[in-house]
């Protein structure tokens, strides 16, 4: 995989997982992003930095070999976002434990603001994407 490229990993039966990835993709002017479920991506390569990835309750984002889940993937994606870096530098003031709090709130009640959904639609944005597995 390309370094200057993000790997996205996401939940595809999660609804809100999904509309972020579209919100990602839609705002991704530099095509710096790729995505992937979180259910059919092969982790052997990174299980070494990371113990136990797989079975993190958060989207996982993978940047210059560094793996970043909760709040701090979720700041490399808004960082890398140029209409969005505005929101990157005044969530970066905000202490990382609130941050990861209500990151895991939100990830631990994914499913009461929405069905579980049997497929990912991200590809029907129209725009050409980069989906790994």
């Amino acid at each position: 995989m390309n370094n200057d490229k993000i790997i996205v990993l996401f939940d595809s039966d999660c609804l809100i997982c999904n509309k972020s990835v579209q919100f990602i993709i839609k705002h991704d002017s530099g095509d710096t992003f790729v995505f992937g479920s979180q259910k059919n991506f092969n982790y052997a390569p990174y299980k070494n930095k990371f113990a136990g990835i797989e079975t993190v309750n958060s989207v996982i984002t993978i940047y210059n070999s560094d793996i970043y889940i909760y709040s701090s993937a979720a700041l490399i994606i808004l960082k890398h976002l140029k209409k969005f870096r505005i929101i990157y530098t005044f969530a970066k003031l905000l202490p990382k434990k609130w941050l990861d709090a209500i990151y895991k709130l939100i990830a631990r009640n994914r499913y009461l603001f929405n069905k579980k959904h049997k497929t990912c639609n991200i590809t029907k944005l129209g725009k050409p994407i980069q989906l790994i597995s």
